[in-house]
């Protein structure tokens, strides 16, 4: 990525808080996703095998994102397409969470 390319995106990148690690959340796979609070989510992270990773994925059903989204829970199908989401970009050598500029 050139400079500029790298300049022009640091300028549009959004303050998304920090996750628990310290590191600056992103847009997430699925962008700004709106909940019922009025409030909005990009990641939700769950805790698996000890190492946090972002439960909204592209796998996702609408139905499985809006329990995520307006209730936090995560069933048993929604922690495997995250876990599986994470080791395929593990395998491609990226992080489990989408970067900015991805």
């Amino acid at each position: 990525m050139s400079e500029l390319a790298k300049s022009l995106l640091q300028k549009r990148r959004k303050d998304y808080g920090l996750r628990q690690d310290g590191t600056a959340k992103g847009p997430g796979f699925l962008g700004e996703l709106p909940n019922k609070k009025g409030g909005f989510s990009t990641e939700l992270s769950i805790g698996v095998d000890g190492e946090d990773i972002p439960s909204l994925v592209p796998s996702l059903s609408k139905r499985e994102i809006n329990n995520a989204v307006n209730y936090n829970r995560f069933d048993g199908r929604v922690v495997r397409k995250a876990m599986k989401n994470a080791l395929e970009r593990r395998r491609q050598g990226k992080s489990v969470y989408k970067e900015w500029g991805e």
